[in-house]
């Protein structure tokens, strides 16, 4: 085969992954505006959830189908938007009903590892926000009970000693969520204080 008869093999081949790149991302986004409006639903306690998860679920799966032939697309790291917001969404859905979370092999559909754990990392700020909801409704209990679930998710994450070429970006996220966990803590320990000290001074008034 002559020079242009291989660069016409090159770029019909280079033309067909820059097609399936595209599709790709733009189910990808499509799927993640799913997820994002889920757990928006999620902390306001509205419905349809489901449906929004189901349709993420759905648009991962045609992704999925349409590499399936392909594996340098995904190979690309064009899942890794979508599988964490897909996980966030279902550990925080599991979180509010307050059921066991499903391990990645067991979603559907499964999700690898390392997305499943970054997941996982942002599912703890979700939790401060669900805590900052409690805070404001006076639900202490429920605050430091999504509390301990963000210092769990947190440490278990932490207790990994593998390097950033195997976990990457999982050691930046949960160096940021010990910060938020920090700052958290603070927060809803100042809060059941003047709870408490407010408590006590109604009790003086009425005394």
């Amino acid at each position: 085969m002559d020079l242009d008869g291989i660069f016409h093999e090159i770029v019909a081949e280079l033309d067909a992954f820059d097609e399936i790149r595209e599709r790709i991302m733009v189910l990808g986004r499509k799927g993640i505006r799913s997820c994002s409006e889920a757990i928006k639903k999620l902390h306001r306690h509205e419905e349809g959830v489901d449906g929004l998860i189901e349709e993420a679920r759905s648009t991962l799966k045609e992704m999925l189908g349409i590499t399936k032939n392909h594996p340098a697309v995904h190979v690309e790291s064009y899942f890794d938007g979508i599988y964490q917001e897909f996980v966030e969404a279902n550990v925080l859905k599991q979180v509010y009903a307050g059921t066991d979370l499903t391990p990645p092999s067991r979603l559907d559909p499964p999700v690898p590892a390392v997305q499943y754990l970054t997941g996982l990392c942002d599912a703890i700020g979700e939790l401060r926000r669900a805590i900052l909801d409690c805070i404001r409704n006076e639900d202490f209990e429920g605050a430091q009970k999504y509390f301990s679930m963000m210092e769990k998710f947190h440490d278990l994450v932490n207790a990994l000693d593998y390097p950033n070429a195997v976990i990457p970006d999982v050691r930046h996220k949960s160096d940021g969520n010990r910060k938020l966990i920090q700052a958290t803590r603070s927060e809803l320990t100042m809060a059941m204080h003047i709870h408490k000290l407010n408590e006590n001074l109604t009790k003086s008034s009425k005394a």
